[in-house]
């Protein structure tokens, strides 16, 4: 998802939407990996969701698997 120098603003962009956003807020695109997922969410402070699209593997994908999205999202709900 972030690679070279866009790494730093997109972060930086996640970090803020957390602390500013009154309202659920997706940052949309971009996911590769289900280590992104937890780095918006934790970026984010769980306040802002991604979405993964064409790596998740119910749509082609090989970069993640649905399975393990659902239990990061339960996993999370938990700590909620």
């Amino acid at each position: 998802m972030w690679k070279d120098c866009a790494a730093a603003w997109m972060g930086e962009l996640v970090s803020r939407l957390g602390d500013w956003s009154p309202i659920p807020t997706t940052y949309a695109g971009g996911a590769s990996s289900l280590a992104d997922l937890e780095t918006v969410t934790r970026l984010g402070q769980g306040r802002i969701d991604l979405t993964i699209g064409s790596a998740l593997d119910i749509f082609g994908g090989t970069g993640v698997r649905y399975q393990d999205v659902v239990a990061f999202n339960r996993a999370f709900e938990k700590k909620l």
